[in-house]
């Protein structure tokens, strides 16, 4: 037998030099002959269904007598005698045939194929007529051609027996012969219910064997068997068998002879005890413990209703061949060293009661001195139950006596065995591993295919022996109930059973480490249910796996858990339990990881892959601790609910899900969560363990903190539906759900992930939620950690409505919470719906992260981020609402940060008693840790917005609501007494701001930003980035057209965008084109292109500038200007203070050290105002200031330039006071340089002795409106009270006209229209003047000073031109020019009469011929 078999395998091996024919035939011709018969002709110069003698390297090929095809299923006319022997036929079929056309031969049912159960042999160049399956298909009867199915084994016997009866048969019993069903169109065939498992080939009479070959042709369906087996059957019951590979590395192949190099010497083996019936079986069972023979079956052994003993000690080879044991009710082996191959046990009914350990094959398998076992090819069906409730347990060291609990479908327990090729389509179940009571804690292990698997040690030699296992699969439903519990109702008193439960094996020890598994398969469904005061494993394939290595693991079926109370569950699609040390590679799940509604468990960890893997394995690498290449496709739904409350002690009890795996440590590369896969936690969890990572839920990965995830994707939606509780008084922020559409909490690094699926969280939570789109939680704190890469979120991100948060929330597009990291993108939506409440005094919201820790570097958000209605803090102190397009908290550096026009960000009608802190990019950015000990942002550079932000929420709490284009706040914090704050640079927006509302108390907005307290450079909001704000505020409304505030020194700053404001404030109104605030920096290239519209009302006051809205801080402008038009709005009006300026609305500070320093600066925006610009205070608009004041040092270097008009023509019903203070003089003060300055203002200082430069107006001036007060309009100043600054290198000069057509009242204080002054209290010098001044209802109009002269108000070396009109022509009702000359111009230097008596030269002045050129 021996000798044969190796030269079998050799003669296998040869077959390639023999060639054969090809599958190409000829094409079909089809006629239809009338409506009774159809004719088809077939070709078989390529085809064949006998041969006749090789020619060379090729066979011819022939028709056969009685030949027949079907056609749809409708059966020819058979081939006549005549017609025989030809290459081509034609048959006849009745009936006209429906298209397509379905051709079989030999004829078959329509649908299906047949495959040859019996065989003849013929003769030694051919094989029996229609053993040659074939097909053809053709929709229309043309182009068809017909196909084999089949591949001939050609094998040569010689020898002198008498051969009755050759078999053939597969080692795994695959359906070869007999009905298939069949598609024609794809050429695809499946076993039917009749199908056969044996080929027999019959020699009639016998044929005597001689010395020359007598050839065998047996013609068997194409494909890949991992091995064939050919039995020999003699006159005398001899037998002999041989063994073929066709496995895929060398398939039988469709049309062609595999024919045998060498011809077989038959020659029986007297050394096989032969099993072919029921006596044999027993007889093989009563001698096998000293029996010295290899056992061979020939045939199926029925065994049912037959007692059966199992054996004990048989230590050969078991030669199955394909067949198959029916009907056992015992194992076929308690312990056996033997080995196994190809032997089935179909329709086993055995339900153990006396023994732990159990399997249809044996009990146990393990080596021994001499035998190393292998069991290959082997199923089982039926079912293999344990129901034990009388042997106690009691562990045996020597495990020879089962006292382990194992239960497999095919073996119990195995030792040092090689274990492949098996099936189990057995129901397995433990119904009681133990009797009631039982207080041992055990961990019974159940497989579909095996219970547990372990080393053995070889004595002779000291070799550890693993335990292998390959190509095992299960079909069989998988149970186990654990039904020894007492009764008692704490945790202590629950079964200590922990069963470890896969659909294929249980348990793979920690001692059978070096195993390496693959191909592990399972279809059947895996259930647990009972009372386990200890713990469980359940895996849709493997239970609990121990190894270094396995890959190419499959779960189809269901894992369950049912009726349960748990202490720990493990639960996983594939594996529940691997070692921390475990690399697996190509694990896929596609059944269902569910657990009930009824099923409480206090620590559940369970996973689509993998349900849990390692704890802190510190030296996980990618070289050899890993997942890899693995998916998920099957529903994670977990719906169990936690144990009550007062089962709890303070430990750590988890809740960790993931697609992947629910807790792992290894390193996870190329692993997939599908579209299938969708994860679904309902129920209620009570946490009170102190972790804040205790419930974590991942589309890949629950938790993990060592090692990487990389190149893996999420598919599949991940709903969290769960309530958290926790126990009253404790420590609301030691209780967090984490949750994420690839990890829920990650420690370390992710890179190149992707989430695709939608990410939601609904329901009560006690403690703190952190929510991503792909992480969770992600990275600690340590500068080491490595860096999370191109991390993307293409699903939506939602808190669904009715939610509540009872600490903090964190909620990102790709992570809650994110160290270091680069090239994050988010594509999903985040979506906080209606009515969601959160706690505590933090809320974090992010496009791409709500918080990040470390470096950010090109991050992108596609998403929209939106806050619902109704949603709010649900505490009454001070909160903190922090939300950016890309990052809600920034406690980093950050480079490279863009929301793209996708990123609308919108906050709906909600109503906010907290800080608001919102930007198109960042909202917030802290500067320093929060003991103040360490910087933590340095800079932030490279950030762009294109999203719209619209909120149209309320913020009814003094606190500030601060929303920015780009940014929301960024802090400036002092570290033992010095300020730091990062520095801004190259930060452009694109975005328009719209702000409703309301119920506000403060708004403070920026087209850039709403508060940057750090140094800021190439700021740019562009002619998209729009502010709209219509708002009702009880405090003030605060919007800078670039940031609201620019807290250090600035340069090269824009804002392209228009600013309108509507509704109205209790408070102030304060606007500033590019700045809002006054701070003490330098201010260099800051411009202001874009409109201001103020259509809001004010009870307070309202003060706009072209670049601030105040100075009133040391600043130094250089290079600033201002282009956009400023507008006051018909219907709105000022209760008290209006200031405008082209540059600066106002400057209040009372300190000759407070320097505003203006060079090289203009403005060329219009100023028009249109409503009732003061009831019940002053109104100042200049073309650099509105209103100075107080006693700072304001200094002109290298000129100013004032090209805007300013226009009013609208009303000022005020009452003019009489008295000189700012507060309470109630005039309409308007000036090409300032409107109204106070006497205290200096001009000059050490360092900047006199101006320098041109001061200039080219722009109109107008009054056309109405004003129930005084009006002073000059060229450079409305109202002066102080001196006119010193100037060097330049003059004052306005060109620009003035015109007064509209109505004031005339009071005793000064008043007047001047070229140069409205009013000069003391006098004015070195200007010029050439203009045309329209006056006539004004009395006080002159071409230098409106007010009269006067020992103080002197215009001293002034020069005037133009044309002034202060007289009007009633009949005509038209006003009166006068054209200023050389004679003349004395006379209209001033407002109403001068009396030049006593003066020389005009103190100076004299006539401006023409308008002056200025440089």
């Amino acid at each position: 037998m021996k000798t044969f078999y190796k030269i079998f395998v050799a003669v296998a091996f040869a077959f390639a030099s023999f060639a054969c024919t090809t599958d190409a035939t000829n094409d079909l011709g089809i006629e239809m002959g009338g409506k009774d018969l159809t004719s088809i002709t077939l070709s078989l110069e390529e085809s064949r269904t006998h041969l006749g003698e090789r020619a060379g390297d090729l066979y011819p090929l022939y028709w056969s007598e009685g030949d027949q095809i079907s056609v749809n299923g409708v059966a020819s006319s058979t081939l006549s005698t005549d017609a025989a022997g030809a290459a081509a036929a034609t048959f006849t079929v009745a009936g006209t045939l429906e298209k397509p056309y379905c051709i079989a031969y030999p004829a078959a049912p329509a649908g299906q194929v047949l495959f040859a159960e019996k065989q003849t042999h013929s003769s030694n160049t051919t094989f029996g007529s229609g053993v040659s399956t074939m097909y053809a298909y053709s929709e229309d009867g043309a182009g068809a051609q017909l196909n084999h199915l089949t591949g001939v084994l050609k094998i040569g016997v010689m020898g002198s027996a008498k051969l009755v009866l050759a078999q053939v048969s597969t080692a795994d019993r695959k359906p070869i012969a007999g009905a298939f069903d069949f598609n024609f169109e794809k050429g695809e065939a499946s076993a039917t219910a009749t199908s056969k498992e044996v080929i027999e080939y019959s020699f009639g009479e016998g044929i005597q064997l001689s010395s020359e070959p007598t050839y065998l042709h047996i013609a068997v369906p194409a494909g890949e068997y991992d091995e064939v087996y050919v039995t020999l059957y003699d006159e005398d019951g001899g037998v002999m068998f041989a063994t073929v590979k066709a496995d895929s590395a060398k398939p039988l192949t469709v049309g062609k002879i595999r024919e045998f190099a060498n011809s077989i010497n038959y020659a029986p083996n007297s050394s096989l005890f032969v099993v072919r019936d029921v006596a044999s079986l027993k007889a093989f069972g009563e001698q096998a413990a000293t029996l010295e023979k290899d056992v061979l079956f020939v045939a199926d052994v029925d065994m049912t209703g037959e007692a059966w003993t199992p054996i004990e000690g048989y230590a050969r080879i078991v030669n199955g061949n394909g067949y198959a044991i029916k009907g056992m009710t015992a194992p076929l082996f308690g312990t056996t060293n033997a080995s196994i191959k190809g032997l089935h046990f179909v329709d086993v009914n055995i339900e153990e009661t006396g023994c732990t350990t159990v399997g249809a094959l044996a009990r146990l398998i393990e080596l021994s001195d001499a035998n190393l076992p292998v069991v290959e090819h082997c199923s089982v069906s039926g079912k293999v139950v344990l129901n034990n409730t009388t042997v106690p347990y009691a562990k045996d060291a020597s495990r020879t006596e089962y006292n382990y609990v194992s239960v497999g479908g095919l073996i119990g327990f195995a030792r040092g065995v090689q274990i492949s090729d098996c099936v189990n389509k057995a129901r397995v179940e433990i119904k009681q591993s133990v009797p009631t009571g039982n207080t041992q804690k055990l961990y019974p292990s159940i497989g579909g295919v095996l219970g547990f698997a372990d080393t053995a040690t070889q004595a002779s030699t000291s070799t550890v022996v693993t335990t292998n296992y390959y190509d095992l699969t299960n079909y069989g439903d998988v149970s186990a109930a654990v039904s020894s519990y007492t009764g008692e109702t704490t945790l202590d008193k629950y079964s200590p059973v922990q069963p470890y439960i896969g659909g294929v094996i249980g348990t793979s020890a920690s001692a059978n480490a070096n195993c390496d598994f693959k191909n592990i398969k399972n279809y059947g469904n895996v259930t647990l249910s009972g009372k386990i005061g200890n713990g469980a494993a359940l895996g849709g394939a493997i239970g609990y796996v121990r190894t270094y290595t396995g890959s190419h693991v499959y779960n189809y079926g269901k894992v369950t858990a049912e009726n349960a109370e748990i202490l720990y569950l493990y639960m996983g699609g594939a594996i529940a339990i691997g070692a921390k040390t475990t690399a697996l590679r190509e694990v896929h799940n596609y059944g269902e990881v569910y657990t009930d509604k009824s099923t409480t468990c206090g620590y559940f960890v369970g996973g689509g892959v993998l349900g849990y893997q390692g704890s802190s394995y510190a030296n996980a690498d990618s070289a050899n601790s890993y997942i890899r290449n693995s998916t998920n496709s099957g529903p994670i739904n977990i719906s169990h609910n936690d144990f009550a409350d007062n089962l709890h002690d303070g430990t750590a009890m988890y809740y960790r899900v993931g697609g992947i795996s629910g807790w792992t440590q290894n390193y996870i590369e190329n692993c997939n969560n599908l579209k299938g896969g969708t994860i679904t936690c309902t129920g209620n969890i009570h946490q009170c363990d102190e972790s804040i990572y205790s419930v974590c839920i991942g589309g890949l990965v629950g938790y993990k903190t060592v090692s990487e995830v990389c190149n893996s994707h999420n598919d599949a939606d991940v709903i969290s539906k769960i309530n958290m509780t926790t126990n009253e008084g404790y420590a609301l922020g030691d209780v967090r759900l984490n949750i994420g559409g690839i990890t829920g909490y990650n420690h370390l690094a992710c890179s190149n992930i992707t989430n695709n699926g939608t990410v939601s969280v609904e329901g009560n939570l006690a403690g703190q939620l952190r929510l991503g789109g792909v992480c969770g939680h992600s990275n600690g704190v340590s500068e080491n950690l490595p860096v999370s890469d191109n991390c993307v979120n293409n699903g939506k991100v939602i808190i669904k409505s009715g939610t509540r948060i009872g600490y903090q929330m964190m909620v990102g597009g790709v992570a809650s919470y994110l160290h270091k990291n680069s090239n994050c993108t988010n594509n999903g939506s985040v979506i906080i719906e209606d009515d969601v409440q959160w706690g505590y005094t933090h809320a974090y919201i992010g496009g791409v992260a709500a918080y990040t820790c470390g470096l950010s570097e090109n991050m992108t958000n596609n998403g929209p981020v939106t806050i619902g209605k109704n949603c709010s803090f649900s505490s009454a102190s001070p909160e903190y609402l922090y939300f950016g397009g890309v990052i809600g908290q920034l406690y980093s550096d950050a480079d490279g940060i863009v929301n793209t026009e996708k990123g609308i960000i919108t906050l709906e009608e909600s109503t906010y008693a907290s800080y608001v802190l919102g930007g198109g990019c960042i909202g917030t950015a802290p500067a320093t840790n929060a003991k103040a000990t360490a910087q933590v942002n340095f800079f932030i550079k490279n950030v762009t917005n294109y999203g719209a932000i619209n909120s149209y929420a309320s913020h009814s709490v003094k606190y500030g609501f601060y929303i920015g284009g780009c940014f929301g706040y960024l802090y400036e914090e002092t570290i033992n007494g010095t300020l730091t704050s990062p520095d801004v640079d190259n930060v452009h927006n694109y975005g328009p701001v719209t702000i409703k509302g309301d119920d506000h108390y403060t708004v403070k907005i920026g087209g850039i930003a709403s508060y940057i307290g750090g140094l800021s450079t190439n700021l740019h909001n562009h002619e998209t980035g729009t502010i709209n704000i219509d708002v009702t505020t009880r405090g003030t409304i605060q919007v800078g057209g670039v940031s609201q505030a620019l807290k250090d020194t600035v340069s090269d700053i824009t804002n392209d965008g228009d600013i309108t404001i509507n509704g109205s404030a209790v408070g102030t109104i304060y606007v500033g084109g590019c700045i809002k605030d006054p701070h003490n920096y330098k201010r260099t290239r800051c411009v202001n292109n874009g409109d201001i519209t103020i259509n809001a009302k004010t009870d307070t006051g309202c003060f706009v500038g072209g670049i601030t809205y105040d100075s009133g801080a040391k600043h130094y402008f250089t290079e600033c200007h201002n282009t956009g038009n400023i507008i006051y709005g018909k219907d709105v009006s000022t209760a008290k203070y209006l200031a405008i300026g082209g540059l600066v609305g106002k400057i209040e500070a009372t300190s000759a050290a407070t320097y505003n320093v203006f060079t090289r600066c203009s403005n060329s925006g219009d100023i028009i105002l249109k409503g009732n610009v003061a009831t019940a205070g002053y109104a100042c608009a200049g073309g650099c200031y509105g209103f100075i004041y107080g006693g700072a040092t304001i200094v002109v270097d290298g000129g100013f330039t004032n090209s805007g008009d300013i226009i009013f023509e609208g009303e000022m019903t005020t009452t003019y006071t009489g008295t000189d203070t700012h507060k309470t003089r109630n005039s309409l003060d308007m000036g090409g340089f300032a409107g109204w300055v106070v006497p205290t203002i200096q001009w000059t200082s050490k360092t900047y002795p006199t101006w320098t430069g041109n001061v200039v107006n080219t722009g109109s001036i107008k009054h056309l409106g109405k004003s129930s007060t005084n009006v002073h309009i000059g060229g450079i100043f409305g109202y002066m009270e102080n001196t006119a600054p010193p100037i060097s290198d330049g003059k004052f000069i306005n060109t620009g006209d003035i015109t007064f057509t509209g109505s004031y009242k005339a009071d005793a204080a000064p008043h007047g229209v001047g070229g140069l002054a409205g009013v000069a209290l003391k006098g004015f010098e070195n200007g010029q003047a050439y203009c045309t001044i329209e006056a006539p209802a004004h009395p006080a109009a002159g071409m230098a000073i409106g007010s009269s002269r006067t020992s103080e108000n002197i215009a001293k070396n002034c020069e005037v031109g133009g044309t002034i009109m202060v007289e009007y022509n009633e009949e005509e009702d038209v006003a009166i020019e006068t054209k200023i000359s050389a004679s003349n111009f004395h006379k209209y230097l001033y407002g109403g009469t001068t009396n030049w008596s006593g003066v020389e030269n005009y103190d100076g002045c004299s006539h401006l011929a023409s308008k002056p050129t200025i440089q």
